[in-house]
């Protein structure tokens, strides 16, 4: 999604590193991408909890307190170029599929603005919105449409912060595409799962198109908050050991059975929604068929979670991995940078954003 007539930053030639920014509900993602070798290189990143007066205003309710924390975070690290893209996430984005007459592209512009009113949950003059054609024309001469929009005071708060902050936007992107930017392989018809701290965000792709999204409530922080109620153990311990050890397909004790059973059932929920979702989206559509699942985010890396997943629901199922896609700098410790990539994944895509030409 490209704010950029909106922030009013124009550049005639593409910046050789850029700034990925991704302020999430419990952590700041920041990654310096450099694009001009053969693969991106991530030079530097910071990964870094919000204070807890910031997750319990919003981010976005208390500007100048994230002005402030930005401002350090940024300065502690030293990055080395002042152009960035942020990434809005899921909850803060609406995208659906619209479909309208075939029609040249000043004519589309103008009806999409007259109708958009209509197919968005905002009141009129408070979000911003953008759309691109997507597939081929219909037998009976209508075109289908990706419709993209945000609340105003989103867009223009994070404006607000990178004016004070002295960064160049580039883009405002959305989760779901930077996530898509690192994938390996393209994919047409696909649904990706992003486990995150508090929600899961579905998306349905058709022909590579976001058309569809649902928020669930089962998430990483849902699943560990459960597993640590029946089991006892504290919250922040149980986030390493649920990464390391496979509870899901492999033997355990009985005293770990009562952690594998909730586990197990967190995920079964979120596979059956899954399905209702692409169930009820697919009713609608002939000769279509989601062969691919890809899971990404924070709780993505649960040993066994890609077997166990492809057990529940008829599909592949693929871990998004960025070190596929992306090389990072050897400063970093190798398993430091595989334990944080699922979390740096919507920050690195964003800054590959910025690479990308709108022509």
């Amino acid at each position: 999604m490209n704010f950029k007539k909106i922030a009013k930053k124009l550049f005639t030639t593409l910046p050789s590193s850029v700034l990925g920014i991704d302020i999430g509900t419990e952590y700041v993602k920041i990654v310096q991408v450099d694009l001009k070798g053969e693969r991106p290189y991530v030079r530097d990143f910071a990964v870094s909890e919000l204070p807890a007066n910031l997750k319990t205003k919003g981010v976005l309710n208390a500007k100048d307190e994230l002005i402030s924390f930005l401002y350090e975070l940024l300065k502690r690290h030293n990055f080395s170029t002042k152009h960035a893209v942020f990434s809005l996430n899921g909850k803060n984005v609406f995208v659906r599929e619209i479909i309208m007459p075939m029609m040249p592209d000043a004519e589309l512009k103008q009806a999409v603005g007259w109708d958009v009113g209509q197919y968005v949950p905002y009141e009129p003059d408070t979000f911003y919105f953008d759309y691109a054609r997507f597939g081929e024309e219909t037998s009976d001469g209508q075109q289908r449409i990706v419709l993209v929009a945000a609340p105003k005071e989103i867009v223009d708060g994070i404006i607000e912060i990178s004016t004070a902050l002295n960064l160049k936007v580039l883009k405002i992107d959305i989760d779901v595409l930077t996530i898509c930017r690192t994938l390996v392989q393209p994919l047409s018809e696909f649904i990706l799962l992003d486990i995150g701290h508090l929600y899961t965000m579905m998306t349905i792709f058709e022909k590579g198109a976001p058309v569809a999204q649902r928020a669930l409530q089962n998430s990483w922080g849902t699943l560990i908050t459960n597993v640590s109620e029946i089991s006892g153990l504290e919250p922040r311990d149980l986030q390493a050991l649920l990464q390391e050890k496979n509870y899901l397909t492999k033997a355990v004790t009985m005293d770990e059975e009562v952690i594998a059973s909730v586990m197990k059932e967190e995920i079964i929920t979120v596979a059956r929604e899954c399905r209702l979702t692409s169930d009820y989206y697919l009713s609608t559509k002939r000769d279509l068929s989601f062969s691919n699942l890809v899971i990404a985010g924070v709780g993505s890396k649960v040993p066994g979670l890609v077997e166990f997943l492809h057990n529940e629901i008829d599909a592949k199922v693929m871990l998004h991995d960025i070190l596929q896609k992306v090389d990072f700098n050897p400063k970093f410790e190798e398993n430091k940078v595989k334990g944080l990539a699922p979390i740096l994944a919507i920050a690195v895509g964003a800054a590959l954003a910025g690479g990308e030409s709108d022509d």
